[in-house]
């Protein structure tokens, strides 16, 4: 179980970082900006690692018990970084999240969060399934 907890602490991560690096955009000057700044863009780097074409990153953690939790997730963190919705990686996980069958609070939980983030409408049909 602990080779999950890393990428998973990666993850959460990324969403403190992001959220903690919103209000110090202002003083761009601060050593804490350029470090938060390294530290997105490292995990942008990982989590485009860890998907390697595949369209998805369903490693275990919750894959079995949760499916599409895993991509979901990291879909919302690269785009939270700043990951653009037509990138080809967000593009391939989206493809992967698409077939993802609404089971789990959790999972249709951040999937709608993606879909709504990316604002494709074609994904319309499924925000209001899963709502």
């Amino acid at each position: 179980m602990s080779r999950f907890r890393r990428p998973l602490a990666l993850l959460l991560a990324v969403l403190l970082l992001i959220s903690a690096a919103a209000p110090a955009q202002n003083r761009p000057d601060e050593p804490l900006v350029e470090r938060v700044r390294a530290a997105i863009d490292k995990a942008v780097r990982y989590l485009r690692s860890v998907e390697k074409g595949n369209q998805n990153w369903e490693r275990g953690f919750i894959a079995g018990q949760k499916p599409g939790g895993e991509s979901a997730l990291a879909l919302l963190a690269l785009l939270n970084a700043g990951v653009k919705p037509d990138d080809p990686v967000v593009q391939r996980g989206l493809e992967y999240l698409r077939t993802v069958e609404p089971r789990d609070t959790y999972v249709v939980g951040l999937q709608t969060m993606v879909f709504a983030e990316v604002g494709d409408p074609r994904d319309g049909p499924r925000v209001q399934r899963n709502v």
